[in-house]
């Protein structure tokens, strides 16, 4: 997620009003409903859906999402990092202070054009800002694609061959090495008798 510094002041506090009057009172209500066991009731009736497709995902994964959808610790830790964010882009501040991002690591990165289609065009246009500043300072000389049409909280579910070939396109690149350049040498002068004669003068 592109959380940097600035991103609650764009257009008016948008994306804060979404942050903290949409989003957090949502995962606020899920964990209520995860204590009360009305999570847990609403999968084996069915009105209650995961928030992956279950059709995207195998028998193992749906398992571990019904699991954390009624585990009440597991949305007090997501809950904690909404209401803790500006400490949590503190720390990024403080950290790239400290130490700048090594230009010298390869960074490849994969966005959409909107965060969730879900969302207003405004708060998807926040988003995206925060995505092209950090790609414009932080990771300059990075490979960057993004995938026309794409939702970016499903592009793991949606569009996992893009990610296969990113990640392959990496792991190539570290195997095989940045690429070397071979500095030619001018091939040596053609000894003729002139220079024969001279460097026979020279050494008496």
């Amino acid at each position: 997620d592109p959380l940097v510094e600035g991103v609650f002041q764009l257009e008016q506090g948008l994306f804060e009003r979404h942050w903290f009057d949409e989003r957090l009172p949502l995962w606020q209500q899920r964990q209520i409903l995860a204590a009360t066991g009305m999570n847990r009731l609403g999968l084996i009736t069915g009105w209650a859906k995961l928030p992956v497709g279950s059709e995207k995902l195998n028998e193992e994964q749906a398992a571990r999402q019904k699991h954390l959808l009624c585990k009440p610790a597991h949305w007090q830790a997501a809950i904690e990092e909404l209401v803790l964010v500006n400490e949590t882009i503190s720390q990024l501040r403080l950290a790239w202070r400290i130490k700048s991002f090594p230009k010298t690591m390869p960074v490849s990165i994969l966005t959409a054009d909107v965060h969730d289609n879900r969302l207003g065009a405004g708060v998807n246009r926040v988003w995206r800002t925060s995505q092209d500043h950090l790609l414009k300072t932080v990771h300059q000389n990075c490979f960057h694609r993004r995938l026309a049409g794409a939702s970016g909280r499903r592009i793991l579910t949606e569009h996992p061959g893009a990610v296969h070939d990113m990640i392959v396109k990496m792991v190539n690149e570290a195997r095989l090495g940045p690429k070397k350049t071979v500095e030619e040498k001018p091939a040596p002068e053609k000894e003729t008798a002139s220079t024969v004669n001279l460097g026979r003068k020279a050494a008496r």
